[in-house]
């Protein structure tokens, strides 16, 4: 289910790309001229929702709103026009920030549902794991030591992580290359195999 957050930042992502099209037709001279059409079908964003996205995006101090025709006009009965400029560094630090949940989707396309499943897995049996860990925890155990990016320990005894492989249907290797995606992404902060005699 979609939150309001994301929702929220799918539309701002919208309005942003919208204008850095616009700025390849504008001369350095000028505002950015950005026409909401009230005719327009299918939309994305009604006029009121896609206003307020720009007066967030000012607010956010990405842009600054120059002027804004509230009334249409004669010349443009059928549009609403802005005239913003853009704000740097601050917009492309906020567009980045924007595009990340996307570019791990687009990372991710052509894992199968059954990888999606079998990731979602493992990664539910570490935050188990990672809710009954203490700082201290031992690895005095043959098995992994996984560190949180909070600096927590977990060790995760080798007869655990077997269970896991079962219940997941997923070899060694696999659990291994699970175990590196989730490093990649944040999830965990690094992972080691621990031998009981060393």
């Amino acid at each position: 289910m979609t939150t309001a957050e994301e929702k929220f930042n799918s539309n701002a992502l919208y309005a942003m790309e919208h204008i850095m099209e616009l700025v390849l037709y504008t001369p350095k001279s000028r505002p950015i001229e950005y026409k909401i059409d009230f005719l327009q079908d299918n939309r994305k964003l009604s006029v009121e929702r896609e206003v307020q996205i720009l007066e967030k995006l000012q607010e956010f101090k990405t842009i600054e709103i120059v002027s804004d025709n509230e009334v249409p006009n004669s010349v443009m009965p059928e549009a609403r026009v802005i005239f913003l400029a853009i704000r740097q560094p601050k917009f492309d630090d906020y567009y980045q920030e924007l595009k990340k949940p996307f570019r791990k989707i687009e990372k991710y396309k052509e894992f199968s549902a059954e990888s999606i499943k079998q990731i979602a897995g493992i990664l539910k049996k570490v935050k188990e794991e990672y809710n009954f860990a203490t700082p201290e925890n031992s690895t005095n155990s043959r098995g992994y030591a996984i560190y949180h990016t909070n600096e927590k320990q977990t060790s995760i005894p080798q007869n655990r992580y077997w269970g896991w492989m079962r219940e997941c249907e997923i070899d060694f290797n696999r659990l291994e290359s699970i175990l590196i995606i989730l490093q990649e992404e944040g999830l965990i902060k690094e992972f080691k195999s621990v031998n009981e005699y060393m």
